[in-house]
């Protein structure tokens, strides 16, 4: 499992999230960011509404994001 939190401006962490690795492996990028990954582990190469893929420099296309 990998751990990941924010720090707030006292640096407490906040929004403490786990992530399989194995499910990490799974993505056809291999993100590693908490927001990229479902409750269920899955990523979300395939969700046009994963906003920061664009941000990250990936195009939509053919159903998916792609480098």
């Amino acid at each position: 499992m990998t751990r990941f939190s924010k720090l707030d401006a006292t640096g407490r962490e906040t929004d403490v999230r786990f992530v399989d690795q194995r499910d990490m492996l799974k993505c056809p990028h291999v993100i590693i960011a908490a927001e990229h990954y479902r409750a269920d582990g899955s990523c979300r190469c395939n969700d046009p509404e994963h906003k920061e893929m664009k941000e990250w420099g990936y195009k939509w296309k053919d159903g998916r994001w792609q480098a």
